[in-house]
């Protein structure tokens, strides 16, 4: 009845009154070793960590050679990160009974922990030598065989795990991350479903299987409730904001995306991931100022693609800023190479006497790529500098067409065409 009354208290997460129920119930027999470390446990639960490390130091000092109390005090100092101290306890355990699972398994992690892969496998392997259902060592020569790149025994070492215990979260997230290495986006997602069905608030697990969704599986409504779901439990962590950016980006809801965007480069100003995002976006919904600061720390961040400078001076014409366009432009060209495209465009922009001689210097250009992206940059010249609409329609279209998924002008192409599509 006791120990049912105390179970209960424990499973509604009242470690206290599981103390109190304790104390009172054993008040009589206090001095029991086995008594005495149970209770140790319950102060753990209870995260009176210095309590139960007092208990058991009494317990030892009594009976030094009792393996529970020395196991119990190895997880002390391992949650005061005394780990020296830790495995100093394990080894004594393996010392006193070398048939003792328990140590080799906790011996196992902390020589995972500490880049020592051969050590730890070898810890645990002799752990479920000695007991094939030890959770611990079965999820951690799980994970130490994906240190070695071994994924597929991996993945066979965490099905034990689950057979074992099928409601061990961790262990479904851990085969999740092997079954991802070798391309098996399915089972994947199917684990990390399990893992969120057994413990739904567990923000990182949203996380993982939106990635999935988003960069596997292919499910990207899927992966937007993901994300969505992480921000409703954790608002304040900006790390969800960076995909959901990304989806709304992606069909089209760009004020959202910038939102999300702004967000998270408000967190974590030197994001640069998210700089060239930001940047085309304000680009594409006219915010043309606010475009420019990340376009130039774009342009820092990928120093040798002049492409940039050509936009960032796209955005201060379009702003209405030519003479800052056309300072901007002078600075910029002066430190790109002389024979190459965007040089030449960059003067185009500054002297619109040669026109004829860059587009047939674009034309012949014998790199597909870069004569497409150029393409954009010598339309937006006919359109904006000289207005003349149908010939820079004319090279939108070869950009929309001859561009691929990614290509940044491509995508600015298709958005220039959309007005002539209207109308027609």
């Amino acid at each position: 009845e006791i120990y049912t009354e105390m179970s209960a208290a424990v499973a509604i997460g009242d470690v206290e009154a599981a103390i109190d129920r304790f104390e009172e119930a054993f008040s009589e027999a206090p001095d029991d070793p086995e008594t005495r470390i149970l209770y140790s446990s319950l102060q753990i639960a209870a995260g009176q960590i210095d309590e139960a490390e007092v208990t058991l130091n009494e317990v030892l000092a009594e009976v030094p050679e009792n393996t529970d109390a020395l196991f119990t005090l190895s997880l002390v100092k391992g949650l005061k990160g005394d780990e020296e101290e830790q495995a100093d306890l394990l080894e004594r355990i393996v010392a006193i009974d070398p048939d003792d699972a328990r140590p080799y398994a906790t011996l196992g992690e902390i020589r995972l922990r500490n880049g020592d892969t051969s050590g730890a496998i070898d810890n645990f392997e002799k752990s479920i030598e000695r007991d094939p259902e030890n959770l611990v060592a079965q999820v951690g020569y799980g994970n130490a065989l994906m240190r070695e790149n071994r994924f597929e025994e991996a993945v066979i070492r965490l099905d034990r795990a689950i057979e074992i215990d099928p409601e061990y979260g961790f262990a479904y997230v851990d085969r999740s991350r092997a079954r991802l290495e070798l391309d098996d986006f399915v089972g994947a997602e199917s684990d990390l479903t399990r893992a969120i069905e057994i413990d739904p608030d567990y923000y990182w697990n949203w996380i993982d299987r939106g990635r999935v969704r988003l960069l596997g599986t292919g499910d990207t409504r899927g992966a937007l409730a993901d994300f969505e779901r992480a921000i409703e439990i954790d608002p304040e962590n900006f790390y969800p904001y960076i995909y959901r950016g990304l989806i709304l980006d992606r069909m089209g809801r760009w004020s959202e995306a910038i939102e999300d965007y702004e967000r998270v480069l408000e967190a974590r100003p030197d994001y640069y991931y998210l700089y060239e995002p930001i940047g085309l976006l304000y680009y594409l919904v006219g915010r043309w100022s606010e475009a420019v600061p990340y376009l130039k720390l774009a342009y820092d961040e990928r120093s040798g693609d002049h492409a940039y400078a050509l936009l960032i001076a796209l955005c201060f014409f379009r702003d209405g800023r030519t003479t800052e366009a056309e300072s901007y432009l002078e600075d910029a060209i002066a430190r790109m190479p002389r024979d190459s495209l965007p040089y030449q465009i960059g003067r185009l922009y500054l002297e619109h006497g040669y026109a004829a001689h860059v587009t047939g210097l674009v034309s012949r250009e014998r790199d597909a790529e870069l004569r497409t992206r150029m393409l954009y940059y010598l339309a937006m010249y006919y359109l904006i500098l000289e207005e003349r609409v149908q010939l820079a329609q004319k090279y939108f279209l070869e950009v929309e067409e001859e561009g691929y998924p990614g290509m940044i002008e491509q995508r600015l192409a298709v958005k220039e065409l959309e007005p002539f599509r209207r109308e027609d």
